[in-house]
């Protein structure tokens, strides 16, 4: 692996275990409504915001948003207590810090819901010397746009060709190629149309070489 000067971590399904947890609570709504969540519409799901994914579930059963978006929140809330960090991240994030690599976090979720989903891991937040969230700064476009990630880099102060980024998800990756950072992509679900411009691919953190 080439030199490298900062790190921009994605959140969800890469430094924390949320997807199991939003798949429950989408798979809990679609059977309110009758309906099942199948793998295809669980993977088109993957990596988007939650305003994307309430739109998609609200044209999957043919009802009003608002009704989708009230549901899934009820259920989201009490959900985010239950959020635990990926195997290795923890390790992986005291080794940057050791090492004083600046380390960064972009991520789709709005910053209040950021802060419930890491709110048993005040150490995580400290650890990041930026974390670019959907809202904040505001004006941005999502993943897969390469907005996140080039805001990231700006506030580390490096180029983003200089980053290394871990990322789970299809809009996610896309969004750190686009940047033009260095990608690890990270999980067993990555497939051969996620691999365009991807530098890695690694079963979980604790597969990140740390030497």
């Amino acid at each position: 692996m080439p030199r490298f000067s900062a790190v921009v971590f994605d959140l969800d399904g890469t430094l924390i275990d949320t997807e199991s947890l939003v798949d429950e609570v989408n798979a809990t709504v679609l059977r309110h409504y009758g309906s099942t969540l199948t793998e295809p519409l669980r993977r088109r799901l993957l990596g988007r915001t939650g305003r994307e994914v309430n739109l998609s579930l609200a044209a999957e059963l043919e009802i009003d948003v608002s009704e989708i978006a009230s549901r899934r929140r009820a259920l989201l809330i009490p959900a985010w207590e239950r959020v635990a960090l990926m195997p290795g991240a923890r390790e992986l994030l005291d080794r940057f810090a050791a090492a004083g690599v600046p380390q960064g976090i972009a991520t789709g979720s709005e910053e209040a819901t950021m802060r419930a989903k890491l709110a048993r891991f005040p150490d995580v937040i400290d650890a990041m010397q930026t974390i670019v969230c959907l809202d904040s700064p505001p004006g941005q476009r999502p993943k897969p746009a390469p907005d996140p990630f080039l805001i990231a880099a700006t506030h580390l102060g490096v180029d983003p060709s200089d980053c290394l980024a871990f990322e789970d998800s299809p809009p996610g990756i896309a969004s750190a190629v686009a940047a033009g950072m260095r990608v690890i992509a990270v999980g067993s679900d990555i497939d051969q149309a996620m691999m365009v411009g991807v530098a890695s691919v690694i079963g979980s953190l604790r597969e990140f070489p740390l030497d």
